[in-house]
């Protein structure tokens, strides 16, 4: 893969995170997507990781 592919490849990944558009995780991430490492009290899947990117507390 070149630099550019791969440039294309993450870049919605990261700017997802940079901006907190839940909207654009629904875009990178599958929605069977599981994070096991999310603070205690968030869910497992997206919607805690949506939770942890998006909070104010982030």
């Amino acid at each position: 893969m070149d630099k550019a592919a791969l440039t294309a490849l993450v870049t919605p990944f990261y700017q997802a995170f940079a901006t907190g558009d839940v909207a654009a995780m629904d875009a990178v991430f599958d929605p069977g997507w599981r994070d096991n490492t999310l603070p205690p009290g968030r869910a497992p899947g997206l919607a805690g990781l949506k939770g942890a990117c998006c909070s104010p507390a982030r």
